[in-house]
């Protein structure tokens, strides 16, 4: 009898242990995705601007600029704007000291919702780097024109 007494002993022992270790290998990791999550939301609006500023530049050397599709662009760029700066909001209002008195499942919880906001910005990135290569093919374009036009004809 003593040594199945003893065993429930060692058995909860062991299980508020090994808890504690997942505890806080989840806050670890909460902790670094929040902290990815945050600095992936900054650049962000760094490089949307970077590249509404390169969109208006290309348009603006098509003549393209008061187009439907430059109508399009802004607006859609608009949009885009308000979901990246409420992206950040939802990063800042994350508190990592929080993290440390939460049980394992809430941890878990969190790390799932920063992960689909982590999701978000990069979909909202990717977007915007396909366009600076549709930007950069364009400048490329306008560029082999202009060499076409200034080369001596025979």
């Amino acid at each position: 009898m003593a040594t199945g007494i003893i065993g429930l002993v060692v058995a909860v022992a062991n299980h508020i242990r090994v808890n504690k270790m997942k505890r806080i290998d989840e806050w670890r990791e909460a902790s670094i995705d929040l902290d990815k999550g945050r600095k992936a939301a900054n650049s962000l609006l760094d490089e949307m601007d970077a590249t509404h500023k390169s969109r208006i530049a290309v348009q603006s050397a098509t003549g393209q600029s008061r187009g439907g599709n430059a109508i399009r662009f802004e607006n859609s760029y608009a949009e885009d704007l308000e979901e990246a700066q409420s992206l950040e909001k939802q990063f800042k209002e994350i508190d990592p000291q929080r993290f440390e008195g939460m049980a394992v499942e809430t941890l878990v919880r969190r790390r799932i919702k920063i992960a689909s906001l982590a999701d978000q910005v990069e979909g909202l990135r990717d977007k915007y780097v396909k366009s600076v290569e549709k930007d950069d093919k364009e400048r490329d374009n306008i560029r082999s024109d202009m060499r076409e036009r200034m080369s001596p004809r025979q």
